[in-house]
């Protein structure tokens, strides 16, 4: 059986991430954004209702759903510190 492990789940979004950031900063910033905010939400979601109710989520689901939030952060900020922009930079035409 084929199992990706959250390492590899990270460095692939991450790549994904870098790839649309170098594409179009804007385009970059809003999916970053945007996606970071959804898995903390159903992160924070799930761990609210895993300790409300036990269930038989293994534990690489959380694992994954945190990778999956730290991806399009870091590569923000990595990509912020290496191109020395400021965000307000990204809004101006």
């Amino acid at each position: 059986m084929f199992t990706i492990r959250p390492i590899e789940i990270f460095l692939i979004q991450c790549v994904i991430y870098l790839g649309l950031w170098l594409y179009d900063e804007y385009t970059g910033l809003l999916c970053s954004v945007i996606f970071a905010g959804i898995f903390l939400a159903i992160l924070i979601i799930s761990i609210i209702v895993e300790k409300i109710e036990p269930s038989k989520v293994p534990k690489s689901y959380f694992y994954g759903m945190l990778v999956s939030f730290l991806a399009p952060a870091l590569v923000s900020v990595f990509y912020m510190l290496i191109m020395g922009g400021e965000i307000m930079q990204v809004f101006e035409f």
